[in-house]
């Protein structure tokens, strides 16, 4: 019986992992099952994979604390944004805390299920919630990088005893395109008809590898967006950074793409914000030309004095940008406002 037990889960590591190599995966795990272990990731922290309540197969990475365990985090990376974003601060916190990093829906092995624009981004957030409960975490800090970040204000609204403090790193709380640099929000309409279109032609992801990766002024544009700059600066990402970036962001279908920022233009939270009653790092960027610093800014002053603001020099990804820097607000955030006291000198990395 034991050997039959460990053949099934053998079988069941090689169908993962050659639907991984195809970027889509099946729905192979049982519902309502415990998490599988399916990989092991470049960290060598366990890749699991978990059958959401609607079929949808859902990947997170789970990383256990070296010493004392004094803190969960749950970690959403944002718009098509792989994440690895986030392994600077994972392997600076690894001593103290237990960090999840969950791949949203229709990213990087995670399958979209039944989700459409009006149900994505609460979908995710219960998606987050059921992780939490497959892995007995009871609270934790949800921190989110933009479209992330909106993830984790919509999970306060619907389950606020599950979290412990917030961290909104460059997000929006409204339709990311009044939340730009300009207020770009009559083109809303343009866009959600463009983005329908793009959603229900799949067949675009076959010479996407022609009309986007290959395209240099798209990387040119997205340069621009994530830096705040087109010349080399010294919070500007390096070049294997952004191209290690770039070339993960092209590997999710135009399906998830369009659906995400659908769903994104179709979610205003600025009324909760007043009642947020945790701990929250608010974290803006002056050259972030996706998400306005000042809209972070405003997000800060409606949380009000549950806020900590920090605005630093760089663009829409801090945490790659300015490590060293973000990681001490980080730390600064986790011993201020949650009393953790954690002795960290290393965080240059």
């Amino acid at each position: 019986m034991a050997r039959k037990r460990k053949s099934n889960i053998i079988s069941l590591k090689d169908e993962i992992r050659k639907a991984w190599e195809s970027n889509a995966f099946r729905r192979i795990v049982h519902k309502g099952a415990i998490p599988q272990v399916v990989e092991t990731t470049r960290e060598g922290n366990p890749l699991k994979a978990l059958r959401a309540r609607d079929g949808a197969t859902i990947i997170y990475s789970d990383q256990k604390p070296l010493l004392e365990k004094k803190l969960n985090i749950v970690m959403v990376s944002g718009w098509a944004c792989y994440p690895s974003i986030w392994r600077e601060q994972a392997k600076m916190l690894r001593p103290y805390t237990r960090i999840i990093r969950v791949r949203k829906r229709g990213h990087f092995g995670s399958s979209l299920g039944k989700s459409n624009p009006y149900t994505y981004m609460r979908d995710i957030a219960t998606d987050i919630k059921e992780v939490m409960d497959a892995e007995k975490i009871d609270e934790a800090l949800i921190m989110g990088h933009s479209m992330g970040g909106m993830i984790a204000l919509n999970f306060y609204t619907v389950y606020p005893s599950r979290v412990l403090a917030l961290g909104l790193v460059s997000s929006p709380a409204v339709n990311p395109l009044r939340s730009t640099l300009i207020d770009a929000s009559a083109l809303t309409l343009p866009a959600e008809l463009l983005f329908f279109f793009l959603q229900h032609m799949p067949v675009l992801d076959s010479i996407k590898e022609s009309t986007v990766i290959r395209n240099n002024i798209m990387k040119t544009i997205l340069r621009f967006l994530v830096n705040g700059s087109l010349s080399d600066g010294e919070h500007e990402l390096l070049d294997y950074e952004f191209r290690y970036f770039y070339d993960k962001l092209t590997r999710v279908s135009m399906e998830t793409i369009a659906m995400a920022f659908r769903a994104m233009t179709k979610f205003d939270l600025r009324e909760m914000l007043q009642h947020v009653t945790v701990p929250t790092w608010v974290v803006a960027g002056l050259k972030d030309y996706a998400v306005n610093w000042r809209h972070s800014e405003y997000i800060a002053e409606k949380i009000g004095g549950n806020a900590m603001l920090s605005i630093l020099p760089g663009g829409h990804l801090q945490m790659m940008q300015m490590k060293a820097t973000f990681n001490s607000e980080l730390l600064r955030f986790l011993n201020e406002r949650l009393h953790l006291d954690l002795e960290i000198k290393d965080y240059t990395y």
